[in-house]
């Protein structure tokens, strides 16, 4: 054995970086000589970005520091050691015999990942290149005619699909054409119409009123439901809002439409840039963004919070300055959520809590903020009592509301650029895997298709096997 390789954890850290009383909390490497003080500094400069990147980056850089470890006086530069880390993270380091002399013990990892993966220490490793000097794992190197024109055509795809094209320089997307990194990326085989799974519309009535039925003392079948988490579903089922989005909302973001009194009009604001009214120690009416007043209550927003009130935020594009509105795919679905929405305030208003987010624990922790695990947990035995098994791929776990929701727009025939903006989406090709043709559709349209041609041009296995009957016969 090679040696075995070093021992990496990752850990939640919290980082001063000055004297004033601001805390970074973020996911750090410790090892065995202490925490990687480069790392934190290139994560410290980025940690705006969303926790499960800083997570994906800490899990890169263990992996390609294990395996350098593992593989010390192998490779005379680090270029050669990336190029062969990123052939071993697809084919893992087992050998014919079933064994590893390096102590790794890697399975093979798919194209995506591996990919993901190459391009976070890439990034991470230029970066240090231009701070520190030293050389980069994946250096530039002048790419081949192939190469150049598949970059000319995503940078082309990437221009027409984000409608900004034109704010794009022609002069730096030709520098970095011709250009590409040493080690390149894994492919991956195309899916066409890839299917996303959504929850089965005629069970959703099922799933509000009798799977989130929890109070089961309560005569009043409105009055027994866990009312958080209808209205939960109904903003990712009828809404189409992501389920960690659900989780930044404050009270004052759901009022009545001015348009439509018997709707809800639900706008999330940005879990930091968002506004909001608060009156200071003399009762003047203030307004600034959430993390400013959150400041003032010595708390965080959710997405930069560690830990299990951490609520992720893709960071959709927005309706307005800084705010998610929800579009109703039915306005029934609002008329539903601002019932249910009346019903949860007289619930709310009996529990303290020291926070402004909507959604809170009515037992353990009584107050403090519902989280996302929560959620998943009732949503999973809200389904079993419907008799439904909760799994992504039936469409039964909280994503497939969503998906749902998607789907649901899709068969109206809404326009794309509509359903893009319904959605949130920066891209108009976000939805395109919502209006490709599933499976199913596929079979039955090629049945039709089989069915109408004409008689003479079907194929008849009978006659073939009375015309061909030897020459099958030797192909048997």
């Amino acid at each position: 054995m090679v040696g075995m390789p070093l021992i990496f954890t990752t850990v939640k850290a919290q980082i001063t970086t000055d004297n004033t009383g601001q805390i970074t909390n973020l996911p750090v490497l410790l090892g065995r000589d202490g925490l990687l003080s480069p790392m934190i500094a290139y994560q410290v400069l980025f940690q705006g970005n969303s926790l499960t990147w800083h997570t994906k980056l800490c899990h890169a850089v263990r992996l390609l520091l294990e395996y350098a470890a593992a593989n010390a006086g192998a490779f005379a530069k680090p270029r050669d050691l990336f190029e062969s880390f990123s052939v071993r993270l697809r084919t893992g380091t087992f050998g014919p015999n079933g064994l590893d002399p390096s102590g790794l013990y890697w399975l093979p990892r798919g194209p995506r990942n591996a990919n993901a993966i190459v391009q976070q220490l890439t990034q991470f490793s230029a970066w240090m290149a231009k701070t520190y000097g030293v050389e980069p794992v994946n250096p530039l190197r002048d790419a081949t005619r192939t190469e150049q024109v598949l970059a000319a055509a995503a940078w082309a795809h990437r221009n027409n699909a984000s409608f900004l094209g034109h704010a794009e320089s022609r002069a730096q997307a030709l520098l970095e054409i011709r250009k590409t990194p040493w080690v390149p990326r894994h492919r991956t085989p195309t899916v066409v119409g890839e299917a996303r799974p959504r929850f089965p519309e005629e069970r959703f009535l099922d799933l509000l009123f009798h799977g989130f039925a929890v109070h089961e003392q309560i005569e009043d079948k409105i009055l027994r439901l866990d009312l958080r988490c209808v209205l939960i579903t109904l903003l990712q089922h009828g809404g189409g809002v992501r389920v960690s989005e659900c989780f930044h909302l404050w009270v004052q973001d759901v009022t009545q439409d001015p348009h439509d009194l018997t709707k809800a009009l639900v706008r999330i604001g940005e879990p930091e840039l968002g506004f909001v009214e608060w009156h200071d120690g003399n009762g003047k009416t203030v307004r600034g963004s959430r993390r400013e007043y959150l400041a003032r209550l010595g708390l965080q927003p959710r997405n930069v919070f560690l830990g299990t009130r951490h609520a992720g935020w893709k960071h959709p594009t927005l309706d307005g300055k800084w705010y998610l509105q929800v579009h109703w795919s039915d306005p029934v679905y609002g008329q539903l959520f601002l019932l249910v929405w009346r019903l949860y305030l007289r619930q709310l208003i009996q529990i303290e809590r020291q926070h402004p987010w909507a959604f809170v624990n009515l037992t353990h922790e009584r107050g403090a903020p519902m989280t996302k695990g929560m959620y998943a947990k009732a949503h999973a035995r809200a389904v079993r009592r419907i008799g439904l098994v909760p799994k992504k791929s039936l469409g039964t776990t909280e994503h497939g509301h969503r998906h749902a929701y998607m789907y649901r727009l899709a068969e109206a025939k809404v326009d794309k650029v509509i359903i893009k903006r319904a959605a949130h989406h920066h891209s108009i090709e976000s939805q395109e895997v919502y209006t490709e043709p599933e499976l199913a559709a596929i079979k039955e349209g090629i049945a039709k298709g089989y069915k109408a041609l004409e008689s003479g041009r079907r194929l008849d296995l009978a006659q073939i096997q009375t015309r061909y009957r030897a020459a099958l016969e030797l192909t048997a």
